[in-house]
């Protein structure tokens, strides 16, 4: 799937506008509201790529928010001999290591979206309710109040699901003929604003080939 896959034409996004919002996401308070071109722009906190530095399209793209990509293959799919493999975008944000992984699961036969950020919490879960993000009871007040700022938005918190704990935020989200594109930018964007407001501490970096995710979540259908 293309990261950033249009669904719909739209009226574009002035420069000046994307670039009155480039590396504040902090300050965003409810992305829900906003296009994703916003969000995305916010989400930049490295310099943008310079010509020669010769890097493949993805690396061009997740570059600003200081991530690097390669391609990690799971197996091959025993019915139809297809390769199962997943982008994997890695790097160090706000002293934070995250993960995005988009594709195959290592488990399962359907894909999914997963934003990791690497900071432990008390322990809490968020899913999508009709296109609300919404807490579990005995979530912690800070996220609470987080998700009760954000505007409800179909497209991007219906699938929603997110786990926190001792072994960090994971967002996860099914990969749908149906789904919302950029909604990746979404989950990475709640992910860190989750890890603001509640974690108590970062989380080492994880193994280059460690493909398991907390919370056994690496199954297709656990959240």
């Amino acid at each position: 799937m293309g990261l950033f896959t249009k669904r719909e034409r739209v009226a574009p996004i002035g420069a000046a506008d994307l670039a009155a919002w480039r590396g504040r996401g902090h300050d965003l308070p409810d992305a829900g509201a906003r296009r994703w071109e916003i969000v995305f722009e916010s989400l930049k906190i490295a310099a943008d790529p310079r010509p020669d530095d010769e890097l493949e399209y993805l690396d061009l793209i997740m570059a600003p928010l200081a991530l690097r990509s390669t391609e990690r293959r799971l197996g091959y799919r025993a019915s139809t001999g297809d390769l199962r493999y997943q982008n994997l975008y890695r790097g160090t944000r706000y002293d934070r290591p995250v993960e995005l992984r988009q594709g195959n699961q290592t488990q399962g036969q359907k894909g999914a979206l997963v934003a990791w950020v690497l900071a432990a919490t008390p322990e809490f879960r968020v899913s999508g309710v009709d296109g609300r993000a919404v807490a579990e009871r005995d979530a912690p007040a800070e996220v609470v109040e987080l998700l009760a700022g954000l505007t409800p938005n179909a497209d991007v918190w219906s699938a929603l699901h997110v786990t926190g704990g001792a072994e960090g935020i994971v967002v996860k989200r099914p990969i749908t003929t149906r789904m919302f594109s950029q909604a990746w930018i979404y989950d990475l964007w709640l992910a860190e604003r989750l890890a603001d407001r509640a974690a108590y501490a970062v989380l080492p970096t994880p193994a280059a080939d460690d493909t398991d995710l907390p919370y056994r979540l690496a199954r297709t259908h656990t959240w």
